[in-house]
């Protein structure tokens, strides 16, 4: 790899207009930290799960791998692995009418409140965000209620709904499609274009459900 950059990443793609990208990246969590309390050269810095992809217009490939090694070339896996991780304490109501839930309770083969007692303590962080701007992936689900998809998306999702799929919980921004099975609604915007950054979440920092009542939530909704 150029620039003796492979003690960091795996293995390179390289895609057109401007993006280099580092799939299977080593150090991950550790790089996400340091990327975040730097500031970059880049125009963005996009994180897959396991990625990394670093952006700059009008740049030639080379000119993005030479920012790239300038930029990490004080990073310390160990030292960056040691910085504090923000916890993020979020409210939820937990619709115990929704078909998802009953859904689920019937393919799990576990009352509802047990699939919201487990939910509610599962180990979350912030994996990555995309498919929809602000849309929010948290990994760490407990393993006793990982679900498949949905075999029929539902045509419209609200937004500040809550789902889960497979080993992950997401959380919608906007009104949408989707697969993800709904068990309940997040009353915060977590996502507003009005405010800079439009996300004030970052990869890896930890992140906990604390459940409310459907009063509280009618309360607190800001999604209208």
């Amino acid at each position: 790899m150029v620039n003796g950059l492979e003690k960091y990443f795996d293995r390179t793609f390289f895609v057109p207009e401007g993006i280099i990208c580092w799939p299977h990246v080593s150090y991950f969590d550790a790089m996400v930290i340091f990327v975040s309390l730097k500031q970059t050269p880049f125009d963005e810095v996009i994180f897959g799960l396991d990625s990394i992809s670093f952006i700059n217009f009008g740049k030639s490939q080379k000119e993005i791998v030479d920012l790239i090694f300038q930029h990490f070339k004080d990073f310390n896996p160990k030292q960056e692995n040691s910085n504090k991780i923000i916890t993020h304490e979020v409210p939820i109501y937990y619709d115990m009418n929704g078909k998802d839930l009953a859904a689920l309770s019937i393919s799990l083969q576990m009352d509802k409140e047990e699939i919201i007692y487990k939910h509610q303590h599962s180990s979350l962080q912030v994996a990555m965000i995309g498919f929809l701007p602000g849309f929010i992936y948290l990994k760490g689900l407990d393993e006793a209620i990982i679900s498949n998809r949905k075999k029929i998306p539902s045509p419209r999702i609200a937004p500040g709904s809550v789902g889960i799929a497979e080993t992950f919980t997401g959380i919608y921004p906007i009104q949408s499609p989707g697969g993800w099975n709904i068990i309940g609604f997040c009353p915060i915007k977590l996502f507003d274009v009005q405010k800079k950054p439009a996300v004030n979440l970052k990869i890896g920092d930890d992140f906990r459900f604390y459940s409310i009542t459907a009063q509280e939530y009618a309360k607190l909704n800001a999604h209208g």
